[in-house]
């Protein structure tokens, strides 16, 4: 049976391979990424958020310490409101066209 997830898992078989540490430091090499610390969780972080996400092509935030959580508990958001952002994720060059782009997604 063709089930859509199924197909989507085999699409991904050629994805690149990488964790989200070896990500974000591909974002931060390229200052892709806006860190922000010590921003509430119950305050701030939600409207920060809010802020970014509202016009494309902004970076993507990266909350570090947290109040209330342990050092090294941090948060990311927005991480694909870019399409510099998504093509560096799918493995193409950060100024692909858009049509390279079109083309990478219907080639998977």
């Amino acid at each position: 049976m063709n089930r859509p997830a199924d197909q989507f898992a085999r699409s991904l078989s050629n994805a690149p391979k990488q964790d989200l540490r070896t990500w974000l430091a591909q974002m931060e090499a390229a200052d892709e990424l806006q860190h922000v610390r010590g921003a509430n969780r119950e305050d701030e972080i939600g409207g920060i958020v809010d802020v970014y996400q509202r016009q494309t092509n902004n970076k993507a935030v990266l909350f570090d310490d947290i109040p209330g959580y342990p050092s090294g508990y941090r948060a990311v958001a927005n991480i694909l409101t870019s399409t510099r952002r998504i093509r560096m994720t799918l493995g193409l060059p950060a100024d692909a066209s858009d049509m390279e782009l079109i083309q990478c997604g219907a080639n998977t």
